[in-house]
């Protein structure tokens, strides 16, 4: 087997980790790649296959999950509202407030500053290219 196999491998068990969280087992153990893409990832050096084909086989797969699996995904989902909630109570989340306060500060004064310089900079290459 060569790394590029066990590489495609790996992100198979990757997906059908995801589904089995998302979506539980079931839904998992249906999960079967389209062979279009297997090959084309192993004889394209792992380039993802963006074939129509294996886009549509895919989406059908996922859409069958959102019909058939609904209940599962709202165990998941509830039970990452639990967690976080269990996680805002916590001493240590609330210990950190005025850290991720000033962090959120920091990063929305970054990205004002770099909007206003991409505004400037458009401004100046609309009155250039006149």
């Amino acid at each position: 087997m060569t790394p590029i196999e066990r590489f495609w491998l790996d992100l198979i068990d990757g997906r059908k980790h995801h589904i089995q969280t998302l979506y539980g087992t079931d839904a998992m153990q249906r999960y079967r790649p389209h062979a279009m893409e297997r090959e084309y990832f192993v004889n394209n050096n792992g380039h993802l296959c963006n074939h129509p084909e294996v886009l549509n086989y895919n989406r059908r797969f996922y859409d069958y999950c959102e019909d058939n699996y609904q209940e599962q995904k709202q165990q998941y989902l509830q039970g990452l509202e639990n967690n976080k909630r269990k996680y805002e109570a916590s001493s240590s989340y609330k210990a950190l407030q005025r850290e991720r306060e000033e962090l959120v500060s920091y990063i929305r004064g970054i990205t004002v500053r770099d909007a206003s310089k991409e505004e400037t900079n458009s401004r100046t290459s609309k009155k250039e290219s006149r």
